[in-house]
């Protein structure tokens, strides 16, 4: 990701030089002071793609406290997690539950 950022940068930097409508170099180089890596690269260098909303990451592995109908607590945005047989699991009205029509 951060290699893809870089490379954007350069080529938007390479392709802007000579051209006269360009704010100085000095200019450029105050905001670029300005700018922090998390701006540049994003806050976490293990950032999703748009479109995960989870919270969670792909295949966060349930526990052995994961039974279904056993005692819980939090919601199924804490608690997702997904199962050795690849089944997804979570929190729901203090009891753990897989049944997507509740």
């Amino acid at each position: 990701m951060r290699t893809t950022v870089l490379a954007f940068l350069l080529a938007a930097a390479c392709a802007t030089e000579g051209d006269s409508t360009e704010p100085s170099s000095a200019a450029s180089d105050a905001v670029w002071e300005q700018l922090s890596e998390d701006d540049i690269f994003g806050d976490d260098a293990t950032d999703k793609p748009d479109g995960d909303d989870t919270g969670k990451s792909d295949g966060d592995a349930c526990g052995e406290e994961v039974v279904e109908g056993e005692s819980c607590e939090g919601d199924w945005t804490e608690t997702m997690c997904l199962d050795e047989y690849g089944e997804w699991w979570w929190c729901e009205d203090e009891v753990w539950t897989a049944d997507k029509d509740e």
